[in-house]
């Protein structure tokens, strides 16, 4: 899985949406986050923020209110985290193509 760095109020905390990030939003809503879903994937980013942040020891204290407001106001920010999911999303076309391909 992929991480980035995002600069939040002057600074860097790691965001990497594994299964610690899923977990957690699994812990608090009961449930997987839906995909194309803009609510989820917020909440998403945040856990990735402050699970990966715990993870290097960084204090990380935004409530997910502030870090919506966050987003709000950095929209180039957003469009770097969408890019992460993109890239963190697992691609189920190796799996479909394996049983096609010679060994």
């Amino acid at each position: 899985m992929n991480k980035i760095v995002l600069s939040i109020k002057g600074k860097e905390y790691p965001c990497k949406l594994a299964l610690g990030a899923i977990s957690e939003f699994q812990d608090i809503e009961g449930r997987m986050p839906k995909a194309g879903n803009l609510r989820d994937s917020i909440k998403l980013f945040y856990f990735g923020v402050k699970v990966q942040s715990l993870r290097e020891n960084k204090k990380f204290n935004m409530t997910l209110s502030q870090f919506e407001d966050w987003i709000d106001d950095n929209p180039e920010q957003f469009l770097k985290l969408k890019q992460l999911q993109e890239t963190s999303s697992p691609d189920h076309s190796d799996a479909k193509n394996a049983g096609s391909q010679p060994a």
